[in-house]
């Protein structure tokens, strides 16, 4: 069968629909600026706040409970306590080689090798942070 109609011999086109309303799924949202972000975060609380005992709640026998375990004496003699209110983090750089080996490897390896390159990055990366500091 014929694309074409009758008379003029000229396909008909196609549009296909626009989308209304709706976001690509190629689109981002709009960034935010640190600034609203901390204003939000000051905004925001616990969706749950724990809801006051009354007391003949209390005289029922109904008591508030913590969120931890209590520890006996064994527990702390094998080395368990309870986790910290935050994780230290190490700030230092992991990085596959020191600054005095990409040094090195810069200064005896040729423009076209990978590793030049890797220890130029590097490089790079020391020298921020010591800018930061």
């Amino acid at each position: 069968m014929d694309d074409t109609n009758g008379k003029t011999g000229v396909r008909d086109q196609v549009v296909p629909p626009s989308p209304i309303g709706l976001a690509q799924k190629e689109q981002a949202p709009p960034p935010i600026s640190p600034k609203v972000t901390s204003e939000v975060s000051a905004i925001i609380e616990p969706s749950e706040k724990e809801p006051p005992i009354s007391t003949e709640v209390r005289e029922a026998g109904i008591e508030e409970v913590s969120e931890r375990l209590p520890l006996t004496d064994e527990h702390k003699a094998i080395g368990i306590e309870h986790a910290g209110e935050s994780t230290p983090v190490d700030t230092q750089p992991k990085l596959p080689m020191s600054e005095n080996e990409a040094l090195k490897i810069i200064k005896t390896t040729k423009n076209s090798d990978s590793k030049h390159w890797l220890a130029v990055l590097i490089e790079k990366i020391y020298k921020a942070v010591k800018s930061l500091k």
